[in-house]
């Protein structure tokens, strides 16, 4: 049976075959959260791993899960200041919001403008007016 520190590891790294055997073997570790406070799905928003992603919310990871770390992160803010467009697109598609903000009212709007990604800020326009 897999650990906590074992599904972080296979997230990171984008081994998503071990991901895929350790849900099988334990699927209550989707509800893991790193010393940090995030999931995997966090980890995979920020981290830019679209399979990973895809495969945690098929398990039932939240997209729209809050970060245990007084930072209240979506997945969906990860992904949008990583700068990774499939997992917001992915995020998006499975429930998250573009509006889902952090504190001070930040949403992945706000963070794709003051990284100046003018590709991520477009994407979560259009992706607004759906």
């Amino acid at each position: 049976m897999g650990t906590r520190d074992d599904l972080f590891s296979a997230v990171a790294g984008g081994d998503v075959e071990r991901l895929r055997a350790l849900l099988d073997d334990d699927p209550a570790l989707i509800a893991a959260v790193d010393d940090y406070g995030f999931s995997a799905l966090h980890q995979a928003a920020w981290t830019g791993e679209p399979k990973a992603a895809e495969l945690l919310l098929a398990r039932g990871a939240d997209p729209r899960g809050v970060a245990h770390d007084g930072t209240a992160l979506h997945p969906i803010n990860s992904a949008a200041a990583g700068g990774h467009p499939a997992v917001v697109h992915l995020l998006l598609d499975r429930g998250a919001d573009v509006d889902d903000a952090q504190p001070g009212g930040f949403t992945p709007l706000h963070v794709a403008a003051a990284r100046n990604d003018a590709a991520m800020v477009g994407l979560l326009f259009r992706r607004a007016l759906i």
